[in-house]
């Protein structure tokens, strides 16, 4: 909303509250020009400057919690909303409160009220001039109590949650982060959460896919519940029951479901990849075992 005021210029109103003043320039008619051969005549405008007061709507942070428990959209509705409450409470505070402060404070130079305090030393009564008028301050704790929540989480695996929360205000950002106020779990339980991850991982690694002249071959259990390798295995055992089978060639799905011919050394060279990669991971893992077990365990 603009205001006109009776002020002259800008530099006559007080610094603290210039800010919320503005020229406003307009036009006005001062008179009107000869009449012309039809009788016409044209009006003869001057431009003035009046100093307006920019004041920004009503609104409440009653009105944000309103709109909150409407469910309305953060962004759209309610940070809008909070942002003009947070407007209408600087201008209120800072501009209203002010000068009713100033005024207050005039009053209290020029009349020095006092009132009757106990005097030990007198031991009676004396007058006390009593404190100067305080000026307002926009107490941030209002706009706080309507910021959005965001509640951060915590890292069960690592830490114990006490149950309490710490908030950490952005005002930038009109949000409050909730905290969870935690300790650190002792090595002793680190140590045995990153026991069950290793296996794990130990298992995932052993189990991987083998990359072979530039194919890769399941290693891992297939939806029919069987193993990669187990099947590798099977038909090397084949051939070494049936060794006129080694001359065959055995077509094998690969994991991006292409199908490649294999030879009996292609399915030898396979596996010994597979030994290779397990005994390497093993002795990984076993070092890993001896260790403090405070790190993950990683496979090269």
């Amino acid at each position: 909303m603009i205001i006109d005021t009776d002020y002259t210029s800008l530099s006559v109103v007080d610094e603290n509250i210039r800010h919320h003043y503005s020229e406003n320039v307009r036009e006005r008619v001062i008179g009107y020009t000869e009449p012309n051969e039809e009788g016409e005549s044209s009006p003869i405008v001057e431009s003035y400057t009046v100093i307006v007061l920019n004041q920004p709507d009503k609104v409440t942070y009653q009105d944000v919690e309103q709109r909150r428990s409407e469910r309305k959209p953060w962004d759209l509705v309610i940070k809008p909303e909070l942002e003009r409450a947070i407007a209408w409470e600087e201008f209120s505070v800072n501009h209203n409160q002010y000068l009713d402060w100033l005024d207050a404070l005039a009053l209290w130079e020029k009349d020095q009220p006092t009132e009757p305090v106990w005097d030990d030393g007198s031991g009676e009564y004396i007058d006390q001039v009593v404190a100067a008028p305080v000026r307002p301050l926009v107490d941030l704790s209002n706009r706080r109590g309507v910021y959005e929540l965001q509640v951060e989480e915590y890292q069960a695996d690592y830490e114990h949650f006490l149950g309490t929360y710490t908030d950490l205000y952005r005002d930038d950002l009109l949000v409050v982060i909730r905290v969870p106020d935690t300790e650190p779990k002792s090595d002793s339980d680190i140590a045995d959460y990153h026991a069950e991850l290793a296996i794990k991982t130990r298992f995932n690694a052993v189990y991987a896919d083998i990359e072979y002249n530039g194919h890769c071959y399941q290693m891992g259990q297939g939806k029919d519940g069987i193993y990669g390798i187990d099947n590798f295995k099977n038909v090397l055992t084949s051939i070494a029951i049936d060794p006129s089978k080694e001359g065959e060639t055995v077509y094998w799905i690969t994991a991006s479901n292409e199908v490649e011919p294999l030879s009996y050394s292609d399915i030898k060279a396979i596996i010994g990849s597979f030994n290779e990669r397990q005994r390497r991971i093993f002795v990984e893992y076993s070092a890993w075992r001896k260790g403090d077990r405070l790190s993950l365990f990683t496979c090269s």
